[in-house]
């Protein structure tokens, strides 16, 4: 594709809002979009990213906060797991994206929800272990196999 303005030219970009060749010297930057000469000053630039840049509530610490919350009945353990990891990663998101996003109450929200359930479960466990006190005998093993356990 050859430059509209200069046909012996390689072209290098086209305009967004017109379409046509552009070469580096006729290549108007606005915004981080390529535009020719008369959209850039003429035309209303057609916008690359509507709306403000960086606004609004990041989904996944939306996600992440219900993930961990889900989390608390029994057996559901692994969501809140799921919550707190998907945390981390909508904190690293928004930081590598450098914009001004919402959501990290919701983010932070997430990690303590499910490191409380993390801490309770696992506490319960421990208790539950200790003093014998079984529910399911995947959870004592020692319930078959052992010095007085039939096996």
């Amino acid at each position: 594709m050859k430059c509209v303005n200069h046909p012996d030219k390689d072209a290098v970009a086209m305009c967004v809002s017109c379409g046509v060749g552009l070469c580096h010297d006729c290549r108007k930057v606005v915004r981080g979009a390529s535009f020719c000469e008369e959209c850039a000053t003429t035309h209303q630039p057609m916008m690359v990213h509507p709306g403000r840049a960086g606004t609004g509530i990041n989904f996944w610490a939306i996600v992440a906060w219900v993930l961990s919350v889900a989390g608390w009945p029994p057996g559901a353990e692994f969501l809140s797991v799921a919550g707190v990891l998907l945390a981390f990663i909508a904190l690293g998101d928004m930081r590598l994206r450098g914009e001004q996003q919402q959501g990290r109450f919701y983010a932070y929200a997430a990690i303590a929800c499910g490191g409380v359930v993390l801490l309770i479960k696992v506490g319960l466990l421990v208790y539950m272990m200790h003093y014998g006190l079984v529910t399911s005998p995947w959870l004592n093993p020692f319930k078959y196999f052992g010095p007085e356990g039939g096996g």
